[in-house]
C-alpha cells in the first residue's frame, strides 16, 4: 500500500490484478476503481491517499482493463458497482 493508485490498463495487468485479489495470501483490502463513459466513478488518487495505510487502490483506466478483470476473475466471482449519491 503506497498511497498511490495503481493504474491497470490492459488485459495482462488485469489478469495479474485478478490473481492478487483472489490470492489466499492477500492480507489487506483492495479498492478497484473503474470508469463509466471514460470518466472515473471515484477519484482513485484521493482514495489511495486517504486509504494508504488501509487498502491498496487499483484504477482500471481502460475498457480493456475492466473487461480483462471481469474475464480473469474465477467463476462465481463478480465485480459489483457501488454508487454514492451526492451528499
Amino acid at each position: 500500500m503506497t498511497g498511490t493508485a495503481i493504474a491497470i490498463s490492459d488485459a495482462d495487468e488485469a489478469e495479474a490484478l485478478s490473481e492478487y485479489l483472489t490470492s489466499p495470501d492477500r492480507q489487506h483490502p483492495a479498492v478497484v476503481v473503474t470508469r463509466r463513459f471514460g470518466k472515473p466513478l471515484f477519484d482513485a488518487k484521493s482514495l489511495a491517499s486517504n486509504l494508504h495505510d488501509v487498502a491498496a487502490v487499483f484504477d482500471l483506466v481502460t475498457p480493456k482493463a475492466t473487461w480483462g478483470l471481469s474475464a480473469a476473475l474465477p467463476e462465481g466471482a463478480a465485480m459489483t458497482r457501488t454508487q454514492f449519491d451526492s451528499m
